[in-house]
């Protein structure tokens, strides 16, 4: 996997974390203003599978480097994959992307509430599909209700 390409900010407590390196994380929490970095982990197993000491904790930006500036990538344990415990979040990214698809095809710009659209339409979907069948209707449907939802 490729550096730079994951967001932690959609991380909750619990989600693991793959480093480019091979060890497995724990994602703890965002940081609190005025500490380093943007979110908290906590070092599990490294790369050759001996646990770390249970103390073992780091930062990580939100795109999930060690560092901000001077980067060493040989050593370096910036995360590549998170395996979300809320196995639905892979629906939320889904969703996303089909919403980005509908105000594509009917010729709108990306609005800048685009979060809190998604954020409606998945929790519609949540509500109303099922959650092991549900389909691209069901986010034109959600979208809809969106759309209804402010007038």
């Amino acid at each position: 996997m490729e550096r730079g390409k994951v967001d932690l900010s959609r991380c909750v407590a619990g989600d693991i974390l793959i480093s480019a390196l091979g060890a497995k994380l724990e994602y703890v929490s965002p940081t609190k203003e005025g500490e380093y970095l943007d979110h908290k982990v906590r070092y599990l197993v490294d790369p050759d599978g001996k646990p770390y000491p249970k103390d073992c904790m780091g930062t990580r930006t939100n795109d999930g480097y060690v560092l901000r500036k001077n980067r060493i990538p040989e050593t370096d344990h910036d995360i590549v994959e998170i395996h979300y415990i809320d196995e639905s979040f892979g629906m939320r990214d889904e969703i996303e992307s089909i919403v980005i698809d509908i105000f594509s095809r009917i010729g709108c710009d990306l609005p800048n509430n685009l979060e809190d659209i998604v954020q409606f339409v998945y929790e519609d979907v949540l509500e109303t599909a099922d959650k092991d069948n549900w389909n691209n209707d069901d986010v034109i449907i959600g979208f809809r209700r969106w759309i209804e939802s402010k007038g």
